[in-house]
Order: structure tokens, then sequence, then C-alpha cells
């Protein structure tokens, strides 16, 4: 299945769409073959779709990831760099504290409710609920609990900063498909260089706030994310940095590796993929490492 895609996409990319945008052409077969797939195996009542996270994050995610840093236009994206970083970067981080500003605001000053329209228009009332300080196996296990309809929505702090750290990051996929680099090279490099900064300071900033769900937010919350914002983000793109640094190091001093396409290929992506999972095994004060980061930077150089 991978393969296909692999080969539709080079046949969009190589022969463009007379009618339409390259984008809109992928959307519909994307559409088409979710209805074959449908169609030759249709999801029956009760099946529920269970994500497995751990082969998405194993196998499909290192290619994407590798390909968007390998493939970069590096020559425009440094020149541009200093645009790119305060529209990636600083605007992200202003992003996230608006962000998260005013929905502490709207949570606990607004009075915002949440009504179950379902147990409205049902007559419901109640449900069943598991009573934690009874046995199992005693009658007195399941309790009736009144439903409070509608229930006002109550949000702890560092829950509102996890979401806004996820709501700051912003999908540039769109923006770049229309714009041609050929016409504008400048505006194409910033505006991917943007989604690539973004996306590394989103992952980076989620990361962090994910690892700080366990305590109370207080007044000295905000600089312990800020620290260890910077610890997560600079050790994971040093190690990029680094694993990409010997990866060239290695091509220059060792020409024999060159001679073979096969061989070439293998260990560009062998060593990328080993500074994903490496950088994913260091754990630093209760914090695991970006392998995203790392893997993205080491495409990169």
């Amino acid at each position: 299945m991978m393969l296909f895609f692999f080969i539709t996409g080079a046949m969009i990319e190589k022969f463009k769409p007379r009618f339409g945008h390259e984008t809109c052409l992928t959307l519909i077969l994307g559409i088409i073959i979710s209805l074959i797939l449908w169609a030759i195996n249709p999801v029956r009542e009760g099946d529920v779709f269970k994500f497995k996270s751990g082969f998405f994050f194993n196998f499909f995610l290192p290619p994407i990831v590798f390909n968007s840093g390998f493939n970069m236009r590096k020559k425009k994206f440094f020149a541009n760099l200093g645009n790119v970083a305060l529209f990636g970067l600083v605007v992200t981080l202003v992003c996230f504290a608006i962000y998260s500003a005013l929905t502490y605001v709207a949570v606990n000053y607004f009075g915002l409710i949440m009504t179950d329209y379902y147990d409205k228009n049902h007559g419901l009332s109640e449900y069943i609920s598991t009573n934690p300080t009874a046995d199992a196996d005693t009658p007195g296990a399941l309790i009736i609990v009144p439903v409070q309809n509608p229930l006002k929505i109550q949000i702890p702090t560092m829950q509102i900063l996890l979401l806004c750290a996820l709501l700051c990051s912003s999908d540039v996929v769109s923006a770049v498909s229309i714009v041609d680099y050929k016409q504008q090279p400048k505006l194409y490099s910033c505006i991917f260089g943007e989604g690539v900064f973004n996306d590394i300071v989103s992952i980076i900033l989620f990361n962090t706030v994910e690892q700080l769900q366990s305590v109370e937010f207080s007044a000295y919350t905000p600089f312990v994310i800020i620290g260890e914002f910077f610890m997560l983000g600079i050790i994971s793109l040093s190690t990029g940095a680094f694993m990409g640094l010997a990866t060239s190091l290695m091509f220059k001093h060792m020409r024999f590796l060159t001679h073979n396409a096969v061989c070439e290929t293998f260990v560009i992506v062998g060593m990328s993929l080993f500074s994903y999972f490496a950088t994913n095994t260091i754990i630093i004060a209760g914090i695991e490492m970006s392998g995203i980061i790392s893997l993205l930077t080491c495409g990169i150089i």
C-alpha cells in the first residue's frame, strides 16, 4: 500500500493535472481508495477502530519527518533563517501564551457549560458508576450517580496548557502546496521553514507540558516550562545535529560508501533512524527527549 502511495505521488508530481490542483487530486484519490477498502472489508456494527501508536511512530512517522528535512531547499532556508525563526519560534510561543490566557479566563470566569442533548431528549437522569470503596464482587460495587445536565466545564490549568500547546501548531501544507518555489523562492522558503520551526517548537512545548501534568500550577510553573523547554530542545537538536554531521563526515572521508547507491541510501536512512530511536531513549529529569526533532535536524544537515 505504501509503495502504491509513493508511485501515485511521483506520478502526480511528474504529470501535472490539467484541471484543479495537485492537492485536490490527492484528496480525491485518498477518498476513492478509502471507499474501495471499506467496500472490500466493511465495518460491522460494534467494531471499534484501534489506533496502534507504536506502529505509527516506529514505521510511518520517521520516513515522513526525514523526507521533510532531507528534501528541504537548505540554501534559501538558511538565507531566510531570521524571518523563519521570528515566525516559527517567537510567534508560536506568543500564540501559546495568548491561547492559554484566554482559555483560562473563559473556563474560570465565563461559566461555560456543556449540555448532553441525548440525555435531555431521552429523559435519562442518572447513570451507573463503579463505587471505588466497595469490592467488585459485592452488591454495592455499582451505585447510581445523578447526572448534572447541563454540566459546568471545569478544566485544570495544566490541562489547559497542554491543550493550548497542541492548538498552537499550525499546518502550512495547504499554503505551501499553492506556492511555486521557482516563481517565489523566498516566499516558499519562509512558509515551509516557518512550518518546520512551528512543528519543532510545538512538539517540544507539548512534550514539556505533558511531563508536568502531575504537578499543580503555581507562580513558578512558567519558569519550569521555559527551562525544560530549552533543555529538551537543545539536547534533541544537538543529538540530531551530531548524527547529521557524523554521517556527512563518513561520506567525506569514506568515499567507498558512495560507490554504491544502495549502500549510500542505507547509511543515510540508518543513521537518521538511529538518531530518532536513540534520542527517544534519553530521559533527563523525567523528561523524554524528542526523537522527531532529532530526526528532522539530522535530515536537514
